[in-house]
């Protein structure tokens, strides 16, 4: 069994590993929609950290295998079938799924898990994440168990499968089955060595001076982004962008194009926004977050509906849609 070891001396131990396997319901193809096909192709790990006392984890991963029917993306398996001629990438869901891999994983250590706590990202804490490299799973979970009874829980998930928005309804399901509903809906796996994390802290203090500075007219999100992108593009000297997640719920609500309810999948495209460094680092912070808030509104209903007839018009061509690349300074910025 495997053993790797965390921050403060701790050793996570592998005690176990097996499939939840998918629904046994008849084989589907699902073809990857143009949202899906704009989302990157690597597995967003997110960590839940809990205090004591916790459920064991018998009762955790028979909820998960009651939720896992109902979202059926996330036991899919991701293939290509023949479409038109050609070969297409497509979601393969039913008894020829890949299933969704679980990991059981003991943490030993003297120390609890509040020693542990905040989870900054680094590289120590590989350890409690599953193993994403050359998988087959669009979803993969490691259970860790500390000695104190606390648990941190790690979900990989393939991020073509489902935004952010959509693995919320997934983890919010899990916690409470009954409640679990869904519907709706070239491919290379990133090596998660080359992904950087970094974690800032804005007191509440030093956010209101932000907005002061940009004349009170822009949102604490547009301030702030501001902030940051100015303040990379003066240290690194190069013209860059930046980008902004924006989910197309609220912009195509109340259309065809959307259910209702139940939708599970990708509906996120992104803003941009850019100029000159040397435009960036003269202006003033309220210019930049007006740069921000233009491309963040430029991204809006009709943007959504022509993006969608882009992809069914070219449906049937050799390439697959990409979003401009033309920022140098991405964030982990979104809006609903």
């Amino acid at each position: 069994m495997a053993a790797t070891r965390i921050n403060g001396g701790a050793t996570v131990q592998v005690k176990k590993t097996f499939v939840v396997p998918p629904p046994q319901r008849d084989t589907e193809e699902v073809p990857l929609t143009v949202f899906d096909l704009v989302a990157p192709a690597y597995h967003v790990t997110v960590l839940f950290a809990f205090s004591p006392p916790n459920p064991p984890t018998s009762d955790l991963v028979d909820a998960l295998s009651a939720t896992l029917p109902q979202f059926p993306l996330l036991t899919a398996r991701l293939d290509h079938h023949h479409h038109a001629g050609r070969l297409r990438p497509c979601f393969v869901t039913g008894r020829g799924g890949a299933g969704a891999l679980v990991v059981e994983a003991e943490v030993t250590s003297s120390s609890s898990l509040s020693d542990h706590l905040p989870l900054v990202p680094s590289p120590e804490l590989a350890g409690l994440q599953p193993p994403v490299v050359e998988t087959q799973h669009v979803l993969l979970v490691q259970i860790n168990r500390f000695a104190c009874g606390g648990l941190v829980v790690a979900s990989s998930t393939q991020r073509q499968v489902a935004d952010r928005f959509s693995m919320g309804i997934f983890y919010n399901a899990w916690a409470d089955p009954r409640v679990a509903t869904s519907q709706g809906h070239g491919i290379r796996v990133v090596d998660p060595c080359e992904i950087a994390n970094l974690l800032l802290h804005f007191p509440t203090e030093f956010v209101a001076e932000l907005k002061r500075r940009a004349q009170g007219k822009y949102t604490t999100f547009e301030t702030v982004t501001a902030h940051v992108w100015k303040s990379i593009t003066t240290v690194r000297g190069l013209d860059a962008g930046t980008r902004t997640s924006v989910s197309g719920r609220g912009r195509l609500g109340g259309t065809a194009v959307l259910p209702k309810e139940g939708f599970f999948g990708n509906l996120v495209l992104t803003a941009s926004s850019g100029t000159t460094a040397r435009e960036l680092t003269i202006s003033t912070l309220a210019d930049v977050a007006a740069l921000v808030r233009k491309g963040i509104r430029a991204v809006d209903r009709r943007y959504f509906r022509s993006f969608i007839d882009f992809g069914a018009l070219h449906n049937d061509d050799d390439e697959e849609p990409l979003e401009p690349a033309n920022m140098d300074v991405p964030g982990p910025n979104h809006l609903a």
